[in-house]
């Protein structure tokens, strides 16, 4: 395309010198290459690359804020996000608690009763970052849709079958995770 295409950011007597016109040239692959980038940027495929400071920047433009979290989960809370501006798949919300917790969710839709019921998988017990997973869900599902957690406990009959023997070499990951 070339340089023709700054002349709109220029005024008219500035684009016919001729110093100017060597300038732009030279200065045109910087140009490309920002471009490029902002592009990248706007189109958050870039979030991924971005430091501390510019996913602060990108955490209040999209009204998210998990400081004080990991540096790579806010960047993942922030991809999910920008994914959650379209449609609300369940694929989006399975992402979305993958980014939140190293667990899995089970998805049920009850139309009759306008709900949408998520079972945490894996573990027992409530996982961290739940919290704030449902203020950000509230944020993607329509507003006439209720929304209710389901988690599974670990219950005393659950271990009523084993001993102190059985118990003593396994651990407590070991423990939240037995079906």
């Amino acid at each position: 395309m070339g340089i023709e295409k700054y002349n709109d950011y220029l005024p008219k007597h500035v684009t016919d010198i001729t110093h100017i016109k060597d300038v732009l040239m030279a200065l045109e692959p910087s140009f490309d290459g920002l471009e490029y980038l902002l592009d990248e940027i706007e189109t958050n495929r870039n979030i991924t690359r971005l430091g501390d400071e510019n996913v602060g920047r990108c955490e209040k433009e999209y009204g998210v804020n998990n400081t004080g979290k990991d540096l790579e989960i806010r960047k993942k809370i922030l991809l999910i996000k920008k994914q959650g501006v379209s449609t609300t798949t369940e694929q989006v919300l399975k992402n979305m608690a993958k980014a939140y917790s190293d667990r899995g969710i089970d998805i049920n839709f009850i139309n009759e009763e306008y709900k949408l019921v998520i079972k945490w998988l894996g573990k027992r017990g409530k996982p961290e970052g739940v919290e704030e997973f449902y203020e950000n869900i509230l944020n993607l599902i329509p507003c006439h849709l209720g929304l209710e957690f389901e988690y599974t406990y670990a219950l005393i009959d659950d271990y009523k079958n084993m001993t102190l023997e059985s118990l003593k070499d396994k651990t407590i990951e070991e423990l939240l995770t037995l079906e």
